[in-house]
This record gives structure tokens, sequence and C-alpha cells, in this order.
């Protein structure tokens, strides 16, 4: 009785070890194939809920990243539509200063208005930029159409511009404590008292075509709208330093996540990542004591019943 007590314990004993080494094997193992040493919470319970921390900061980083490229590209959007506008002031203002040195008769005055009128035209379009489906300068107001044509002469050229957008600018968050101005108030822009966009350029291009003005008196009106569109330009030009300037600032917030973000993520990798050398030399160092107690285990299995009787 006393041997049966005694070949059962070691067999149990046996079965047990086989088992717990089986387990280990089975461990490294998977370390191996997955290339991870986090593969279940159980593995390292204080490393796994740190590593899940780590990547939950990760995607949040993530989103803040991705929500500077989109405001990013708005604003590098809004950036070429204004130096469009600039460009356009630029050109009316060298029709003013032709117009104003030149001596001409009043049809070649009238080719200048028309020349004017399709700068207009081109500063609508401008001003009703839209990055996706959304207005660039109606502020807060994205859907519809920030300007448009109040009143036309008998020849259907814009005699009015109207704003429609609001007079808040639209901010884009970039993380719940930061956001950004992204959609300017285009009144701000092109209808500002300090330099009225539109109406210096419809000023021009009546002076223009105004008939029956002598030389000097079309190009006292001329040198005067010449100061008119400067102070445009410089509330288009002031705009776009704004912009740059908020540009300036996504740039460096983007650095300074990405560093966060390289940080976090090769905090993970040392938590959650195997090493392969180790991996590898352990698994083997497994599998030879795993063989080594099945050959002894082996052993005590090969029991006959005259071992019970003896």
């Amino acid at each position: 009785m006393q041997v049966r007590i005694t070949s059962y314990g070691r067999v149990e004993t046996a079965i047990a070890n086989l088992q717990n080494q089986s387990a280990r094997v089975a461990q490294w193992q998977e370390r191996i194939s997955t290339g991870l040493r986090l593969n279940r919470a159980s593995d390292n319970p204080s490393d796994y809920s740190r590593m899940l921390v780590s990547k939950a900061r990760d995607q949040r980083i993530d989103t803040h990243l991705a929500n500077i490229a989109e405001a990013t590209a708005q604003l590098n959007q809004g950036v070429a539509m204004l130096t469009e506008a600039n460009d356009i002031l630029v050109q009316a203002q060298n029709i003013a200063r032709d117009g104003a040195n030149a001596s001409t008769g009043d049809e070649a005055y009238a080719a200048l208005a028309t020349t004017v009128d399709g700068l207009i035209r081109r500063m609508l379009e401008v001003s009703n930029s839209k990055f996706g489906n959304r207005q660039l300068f109606g502020g807060t107001a994205t859907d519809t159409a920030s300007f448009v044509v109040g009143s036309t002469d008998a020849n259907g050229n814009p005699t009015s511009i109207l704003y429609q957008g609001s007079d808040e600018r639209a901010q884009g968050s970039i993380s719940p404590d930061l956001t950004v101005d992204i959609n300017y108030t285009g009144e701000q822009i092109f209808l500002n008292g300090a330099g009225n966009v539109f109406q210096s350029l419809m000023n021009l291009r009546d002076i223009l075509r105004q008939p029956g003005l002598t030389q000097n008196q079309r190009a006292d009106q001329l040198n005067q709208n010449l100061a008119q569109l400067e102070s445009a330009r410089t509330v288009v030009q002031g705009t776009i330093g704004e912009q740059a300037s908020n540009l300036e600032n996504l740039e460096a917030l983007k650095n300074r996540f990405g560093e966060v973000r390289l940080t976090l993520r090769e905090r993970t990798a040392e938590l959650e990542n195997a090493d392969m050398a180790e991996a590898v030399i352990r698994y083997q160092e497994q599998m030879n004591a795993f063989t080594a107690t099945l050959s002894v285990s082996a052993k005590l299995f090969d029991v006959s019943i005259l071992d019970f009787i003896r």
C-alpha cells in the first residue's frame, strides 16, 4: 500500500512539472512568434497597464496631429487665396499708375476699366473660396457664399458687394484646451473700413470709365485711388501675416507632439516588445529542461504489476 501511494505521488508531481514546463515553453514560443513580451494582462499586470496608458496617450496625440494637419491645410489654402487677392490689388495699382501717367482718350481708359471689371470678378471668386465644402472667409457661416453682388450697372457690372457671412471667426479644435482661428470673417478682410478691397476696385473702374475728365483730373483721382488700393493691400497682407503666424505655431506644435509621440512609442516598445535574442535562448533552455523532465518522468511511468506485489 505504501508503494502505491508513493508511486502515485511521484507521478502527480511529474505531471505537474511537465505541465509547468510546457506552459513556459509555450510562453517563450509565443513571444518568438508574436515578437511581443506582453500578449495579455496576465503576462505582467503592472507593465501591461502601463503599456495601455502609453498607447491611449499615443492615440490622443494622433488625433491632435490629425487636427493640426486639417487646420494647417485650411490655413494654407487661406493664405494662397489671400496672396491671390494681393496680386489682384497689385495689378489694379499698376493699372491706376498707367492711367495716371498716360495721355490717352476715353476709349483707352474704357478698355482699362473693362480689365478692372475682370479683376473685380476674380476678387469675388477669391472671397468666396472654399476649403472642401466650407467657405474660407465666411467666419462660422461656412455653408453659403460669403459675398454676393448687391447691385449692378446697366451692363451688369457690380456696383456694390454685400457680405452675408458671420462676424465671428470659426475655430478649429486641436486638443480639448487648444483652438486656432481657421475661417476668417471676410467683412474684416474685403470690406474693411481701413481698406475696402471691393470699393477701391470699383472706384478705380469708375474713374477710368468716367467721361469728360481732363487728364489732370483723372490723374488726381487715380492717385487718390492708389492710396485706397494700398490701404486695401495692407489689410489683406495683415491677414496673411496673421495666418502665417498661426501656421508657424501649428508647425511648432506638430513638432512637439511628434517628439512626445516618439517618446511614448519607444516606451511602449520597451514594455511590449520581446527581446528576441533572449526569447530564443530562454525558449531553448526551457525546451532542454522540458525534454530532460520528460525523460525522467518516462521512467516513473514504466511500472509493472510486479512493482506492486513485491
